[in-house]
Order: C-alpha cells, then structure tokens, then sequence
C-alpha cells in the first residue's frame, strides 16, 4: 500500500487500516503476537480462591505481567509502527529491521511521551487546588475545578495523538517531536480522537468476544485469545499510520520522506 496525498473520509481511513493489515498479516499480526500472546498466558487467575492459596505466585505473575508490558510491548509497537511506515510507503518491511526500529526508537519515544505525562500532570493542578482548598471553596467551586481536572488533562492529551507516529517516521525528537504533533492534529481534534476511539471500541469488542467464547479453553483459549488481540493491536496501530498520513494530506504536506527502519 503506497502512502496517498488525497484526503480520507473516516470509512476510507478505517478500511486502508484494515487493508493492511489484511495484505501484510504475518509481519504485523506477528509482531503484534510477540506483545498479546504471552500476556495472555502471563495473566494470572483473577479466582479469589486460587489467589488466596498462593497469594505469592499470583504477585509474580503480576509482576510479569507488568514488567512485559513496560519493557516489551513498547519495543513490538514502535517496530509495528516502523513496519507501516515502509509498508504505507509502498518499500518492503522486514520483520528484523522492524524489531531494530523498535529497540532504536525506544529512547526518544520514552522521552517524548515523558514530557507529554508531564503536560498531562500539570493540567490536573485544578484537581489538586481543590484537594488543598477544599474547606475554602464552594460546591460550584469545586465542581467547576473538578471539571476542569478533567477537561484540560484529556485536551493536552490528545493533542499528541500521533506522537509515535511523529517520532518514529519523522524522526522528530523531544520537544519537536510533541510540537509537531499538536501541529498535525489542530483543528482536527474531535475527528482524530473519534476516529481512534471507534477503531478502538471495535477492537476492545473483539477482544472481549474472544475472551469470552476462548478464555475458558485449557493451553489454545489464552492463545487463540492472544491472536485475537494481536489482530485488534496491529489493526489500531494501522489505524494511528493511516490517520498520520491522513493528517499530512489534509495539511497540503506531501508523504513524509522515504523511511528505512534502523
């Protein structure tokens, strides 16, 4: 699939997403694999029973649980996001240089997305004035800082939507990088956060299906629900590089320049 530079109606951006996905199946269901898989046999027995009998297991198994989604999926999403980037730009991904990417761009996307915690962090200082002055405000006081804890966290957040995106295929570093991204997105925030929200709520409802028709089944339920996941996690991250590209075209930017995974 070669990058585009006519605009996409939102059915347009969800179905080269799923095109994709479609066309390159065992490069980026793959990758995804490596993250969904062996969490979903990594995921420990939320029986109260079986926890209460070996409470120490069940907190190592937490733990691995959280020590892969910290160190690993990182990785395997940013090599999923270098992979589109070539494959959106009509080159040969590969599944090595994609994993190369992901090792490589681990830093400056962990930075990147540091500073934008950090922006999100801040917003909240309406929620933390009325944990401190309470006993001082009025019940419409409080509602209305409560309202904009909530408010102004979620609207600097989305303005970096597609942070990795920037990041990975521009290069785009720090600061820059969380410019350019609030710059890809003004004026089209409602459109981008709802376009990855429907791509997402289509996922999540995939995954609960699998879980629930697959999750009871010894050894294949937590695979073949792994791989259902697998398919939900590349078709999203599709999605965010469809979206990117997207965004260029409605801006009058040509595609971004060629992009060789490192």
């Amino acid at each position: 699939m070669e990058q585009v530079r006519r605009t996409r109606s939102v059915g347009e951006v969800l179905d080269a997403a799923l095109d994709l996905v479609r066309q390159n199946p065992v490069l980026l269901i793959g990758l995804a694999a490596l993250a969904r898989v062996p969490v979903a046999f990594m995921v420990p027995d939320a029986d109260p029973a079986r926890v209460s009998a070996d409470p120490i297991g069940a907190l190592r198994g937490a733990l691995g649980v959280l020590l892969y989604a910290t160190l690993v999926s990182p990785i395997l999403w940013i090599a999923l996001i270098a992979a589109l980037g070539e494959l959106t730009g009509g080159r040969a991904a590969r599944f090595g240089a994609a994993l190369r990417s992901g090792v490589a761009f681990l830093v400056p996307v962990a930075w990147a997305s540091t500073l934008v915690l950090g922006l999100v962090l801040l917003a909240c200082a309406p929620l933390l004035a009325v944990a401190l002055l309470r006993a001082h405000l009025s019940g419409l006081a409080r509602a209305l800082a409560v309202s904009l804890g909530i408010l102004l966290p979620t609207l600097v957040a989305v303005r970096f939507l597609l942070l990795g995106q920037v990041v990975v295929i521009e290069r785009a570093k720090g600061v820059e990088a969380l410019r350019r991204s609030a710059e890809l997105v003004r004026g089209s925030l409602p459109r981008c956060f709802g376009i990855l929200l429907l791509g997402g709520l289509l996922t999540g409802a995939l995954g609960a299906g699998a879980q629930h028709a697959l999750g009871a089944i010894p050894v294949a339920g937590p695979l073949l629900e792994g791989l259902a996941e697998s398919v939900g996690w590349a078709y999203t991250t599709a999605l965010g590089v469809v979206l990117y590209l997207d965004q260029r075209a409605r801006r009058g930017e040509p595609p971004p320049p060629a992009f060789t995974a490192a």
